[in-house]
């Protein structure tokens, strides 16, 4: 009963639909020069695929904590042959799928060189016994480990607040991949925090912007009722005031924005991020906001 109901949309782990799934970013791909610095970028989607394909189709003991899918992969690998940053951010690693397809990606396109390549953030170091941040890199990808630096029980907000002494500019291209916590406020202050990390004009990829398409989902096959709604990544990517590109079809849970805007702007846009209520009640609980307010905004 429930592949019929879901026979007409993407989950975004159909290995065999990424080429379908993925013709949409082609079209979009050749009209998009005015996003790449006036010329489109020259992906080879059937490569993607390619990649991307070998890449799941593999199992990785001790995935957890709902890692990307195929789809969402698909797009971070198109927009890295795009930008071909040297540098990139995360926020959010759980198992550490995302940051081992990441580095992976790295490797195979020629990124990377001495040092590392990829600052992951996570605000857990373990999540229970046998659950330990970044596993999966650290077990079964150990050559890509010199490239990786992981940073645990730490936040966006430590970056803010400069309690990360290693932090340095970049000037090269650069990229973020934003996977953290889902609940407003964490989407909007990852969003800013890598706003004052990275260089004008980078790019930050935003994970689970339809987090409860997926979900609902997730309730037909599984028939169990839904979660409360959190909409943290849909709204901080709605209200962007820059370039943004939002996914389609099995990248669907995907979206990039660019760094292309002001400090005004972008100050602007925070003040009405604080203006919705919290989903994450332990910060509706503290002084999160009026911190950020008074520090960057004021």
């Amino acid at each position: 009963m429930e592949k019929n109901l879901l026979e007409n949309i993407y989950y975004g782990g159909e290995l065999d639909k990424l080429e379908e799934g993925t013709k949409w970013l082609k079209h979009y791909l050749r009209r998009s020069e005015p996003l790449f610095d006036g010329e489109a970028p020259n992906v080879d989607l059937d490569a993607t695929s390619a990649f991307v394909r070998e890449f799941f189709s593999k199992y990785y003991d001790g995935a957890f904590g709902g890692p990307i899918t195929p789809g969402d992969a698909a797009f971070i690998m198109i927009f890295m042959s795009a930008i071909k940053p040297s540098l990139m951010m995360e926020i959010g690693v759980a198992s550490g799928i995302s940051s081992a397809f990441i580095l992976s990606c790295a490797e195979h396109l020629q990124l990377t060189s001495a040092g590392t390549f990829l600052n992951s953030f996570d605000i857990s170091k373990s999540h229970q016994p046998g659950f330990d941040v970044g596993q999966v890199l650290r077990t079964q990808f150990r050559h890509l480990e010199p490239l990786w630096r992981l940073n645990t029980e730490l936040t966006s907000l430590d970056i803010l607040m400069d309690r990360v002494a290693y932090m340095q500019p970049t000037t090269g291209p650069s990229m973020a991949f934003i996977d953290g916590g889902h609940e407003h406020p964490w989407p909007f202050i990852d969003i800013f925090a890598m706003s004052k990390v990275l260089p004008h004009n980078s790019w930050i990829l935003l994970q689970d912007t339809q987090i409860m398409e997926r979900w609902i989902a997730d309730c037909i096959i599984h028939g169990s009722p839904a979660p409360r709604p959190v909409r943290g990544v849909n709204i901080a990517l709605s209200h962007w005031p820059g370039s943004k590109i939002v996914g389609l079809d099995i990248c669907y849970n995907m979206a990039a924005i660019k760094l292309d805007v002001s400090a005004e702007a972008i100050a602007t846009y925070c003040r009405a991020m604080l203006s919705y209520p919290y989903e994450d009640t332990d910060l509706a609980n503290n002084n999160i906001a009026a911190e950020l307010m008074s520090r960057f905004l004021d």
